[in-house]
């Protein structure tokens, strides 16, 4: 190894082959394999809720801007504006007091 310094040594190739053994054995590659896939369905359902609910003429346009959106603020659901829920909680705060109850 001291002719090569960027050979792996042995101790560094059974770590690895342990880590290894490690995630196969607790299936751990295909528990993120369906982590993603399940994401993948709730970005779509998700995505799909806020087309219904804005019903955009400019389809491609709009999806387009809600990913950028998503990219640049992380991935959480914006079917609302910020002035749209503060007109919803308006509606439900009957008593002025700037907060609902459930009463």
């Amino acid at each position: 190894m001291a002719n090569n310094p960027i050979a792996i040594s042995d101790v560094d190739n059974e770590v690895m082959r342990e880590a290894d053994e490690y995630l196969r054995r607790h299936k751990i590659l295909e528990l993120f394999e369906v982590s993603q896939f399940i994401c993948i369905i709730l970005i779509f359902q998700d995505l799909t809720t806020i087309l219904a609910y804005k019903q955009p003429d400019n389809l491609e346009g709009f999806l387009v801007d809600v990913l950028k959106q998503r990219k640049l603020n992380g991935n959480r659901s914006i079917v609302y504006s910020d002035t749209e829920l503060q007109n919803i909680f308006t509606l439900y705060d009957l008593k002025g007091t700037g907060q609902i109850t459930k009463e």
